[in-house]
């Protein structure tokens, strides 16, 4: 049989991640003179309390004879431990000397996810599942190993004082950044070892277009997994639904170019909420495609109440769109005859 073994990172509580067949081994985190291991002895919500008041936090790998007491538990299984990036934490080089300590180091693989939090829960979900659909553990090691390749992480810290109190600026540019309102972004870069900067902005949604348009360079499109994580910041992550927009963006780049994507869509927030915004392209595009694959039949009108310029170009993108996949259809059965 094979196990599946992670950390704290992955957001899993011990008791979450055995309901979901994964051994959890927690990471400690030393804040206020006091040390707690995640998700068990202090909660999420409290833990950020604490940093607002203005404590530095510093966390430290799960303790190792916790990871030998886990790989001890499965001496005649395979066990697959991911952890979380190595050089944003101990916990890789801290899980393979663990399997140096143990009887069954043969059947021992450790994963460096080069990630964090949703990613890295993501990566821990999908082992569970081939190991659940009979893949081999080589198989399992191969497919997390290309999923890893393309993955991405950024930060927007709530402001440069986080990036101060962590050494990251010094406080002179902190100082400078908060007077004039900057908002930094920080990315995990490509070996997962390190936060850098990745740019600066002057607004919360230039910051989130900025991370938008990354991901496009790289050919990210409705296929990928996205993950908001908001360290109980809800109501900044649902305006983060601004990558709700970039969903949009994958659809109508089949059509139109960028500029002109990014103009209807600016034209659209800047009429309506986002979330209204985004929801209103989701009934007409699904109504488009509808009409364009199935019914045929154009004469249902989705608008409701005063007809609007904006309205009329989602309409027309989202009809855009589906025509052109009525096109595609049409051109693949004709090649199947």
């Amino acid at each position: 049989m094979i196990r599946i073994i992670s950390d704290s990172s992955t957001m899993y509580s011990i008791v979450e991640g055995k309901s979901k067949g994964i051994d959890i081994a927690p990471l400690s985190v030393t804040i206020n003179n006091m040390t707690y291991k995640e998700n068990e002895e202090i909660s999420t919500e409290e833990f950020i309390d604490i940093i607002n008041q203005g404590h530095v936090p510093m966390s430290s790998q799960p303790a190792i004879g916790e990871v030998i007491e886990l790989y001890n538990k499965y001496p005649n299984d395979k066990i697959i431990n991911i952890t979380m990036a190595d050089g944003l934490s101990g916990t890789y080089n801290s899980a393979c000397s663990a399997k140096t300590m143990v009887n069954n180091p043969d059947n021992i693989d450790v994963v460096n996810s080069k990630t964090l939090c949703g990613p890295h829960r993501y990566l821990v979900d999908l082992a569970v599942q081939l190991v659940n659909e009979g893949k081999s553990k080589e198989e399992i090691l191969e497919v997390l190993k290309d999923i890893i390749e393309t993955s991405q992480s950024y930060l927007i810290p709530n402001d440069f004082e986080y990036l101060v109190r962590g050494g990251r600026l010094s406080p002179l540019v902190g100082k400078i950044g908060s007077a004039i309102k900057l908002v930094p972004v920080m990315v995990v870069i490509e070996d997962g070892k390190r936060i850098s900067k990745f740019t600066t902005k002057r607004t919360f949604p230039k910051a989130i277009e900025k991370i938008t348009q990354a991901f496009l360079e790289v050919g990210v499109d409705d296929s990928y997994y996205i993950y908001i994580s908001h360290a109980c910041n809800e109501k900044l992550a649902n305006t983060a639904k601004h990558l709700a927009y970039f969903i949009v963006v994958c659809v109508l780049k089949q059509v139109f170019s960028l500029t002109e994507i990014c103009k209807m869509i600016r034209m659209q927030i800047d009429t309506f909420p986002i979330e209204q915004a985004y929801d209103y392209f989701c009934v007409e595009l699904e109504e488009a495609v509808k009409q364009a694959l199935v019914t045929r039949d154009f004469s249902k009108d989705t608008f409701e109440g005063k007809r609007t310029l904006q309205g009329e170009m989602t309409k027309s993108a989202a009809m855009s769109f589906a025509n052109k996949l009525y096109l595609q259809k049409c051109i693949m059965d004709k090649i199947d005859e």
